[in-house]
């Protein structure tokens, strides 16, 4: 299994400010969160849109947790996989129990259609993995991963939006998701994803946002079946030059 890593913090891709129901958020420019491949640009991201991401980033993790579930071994892993289940359902409930949530959302963000190619191609990863410690420690760096890229995004929306209400929940989302990532990196480190005994720090899987934060085309790009395809393009025989040899008589080296 070849070292991945999945993540979950969005791109927002607009700025300026309109009116109070669907006022613009300035464009998020953590760079480190999305990869330099991420480019699904679309109409600004309103406050109500930000709603949206919220909730598609608890789905992400709620969803990650419980597709890992019965494969993990250490206690201690599983026993966070559920919090994340609870934490973030209990989040997830409180997003969409604010009445900014009454305010119509045609179509949703265009940074969704990324957080859900990131979700599917990480419980992909994961869902082909085998359970033992391998999986145990994917699972913990992916969510070192997920919840720091998480807070840079929560920070950027929480200064740049207006809405009371959203405010508070954001406040609330930074605290869980802040206490999540302190909890997973100590878990890490339990795991031997840390530090050596000589202090020196030990790989663990790790997610590449290049990988994760792409088009559902160019995912779709990257899939083994098409990998092999292409693999076999560039190694079959020119079979045009060998033809033209034989007709001219002319023997090629």
């Amino acid at each position: 299994m070849r070292r991945t890593t999945v993540l979950a913090a969005i791109l927002a891709t607009t700025s300026a400010a309109c009116g109070p129901a669907g006022r613009d958020v300035p464009a998020d420019t953590n760079r480190a969160a999305v990869g330099d491949t991420a480019a699904v640009a679309g109409g600004p991201l309103t406050e109500r849109g930000v709603l949206t991401l919220m909730s598609a980033l608890n789905g992400a993790e709620i969803g990650a947790a419980k597709g890992v579930m019965s494969r993990i071994g250490d206690p201690t892993v599983r026993r966070y996989a559920q919090a994340m289940v609870a934490d973030h359902g209990a989040m997830d409930s409180a997003v969409k129990a604010l009445p900014l949530n009454d305010t119509p959302l045609p179509v949703p963000p265009a940074q969704f259609i990324t957080m859900h190619a990131a979700s599917s191609h990480l419980s992909a990863v994961l869902g082909a993995m085998p359970a033992g410690p391998a999986l145990d420690r994917a699972y913990v760096a992916s969510q070192v991963a997920d919840h720091s890229q998480a807070m840079d995004s929560l920070r950027h929306w929480r200064g740049a939006v207006r809405d009371g209400g959203l405010r508070t929940a954001l406040d609330g989302a930074l605290a869980k998701v802040q206490e999540h990532l302190d909890e997973a990196r100590a878990i890490q480190s339990a795991l031997g994803g840390g530090v050596d005994s000589a202090g020196s720090p030990r790989p663990v899987p790790q997610l590449r946002p290049a990988e994760i934060f792409q088009a559902p085309a160019q995912l779709d790009q990257q899939r083994p079946d098409t990998a092999t395809a292409r693999s076999q393009r560039q190694v079959r025989p020119d079979t045009t030059r060998r033809d033209s040899a034989r007709a001219t008589g002319v023997r090629r080296p």
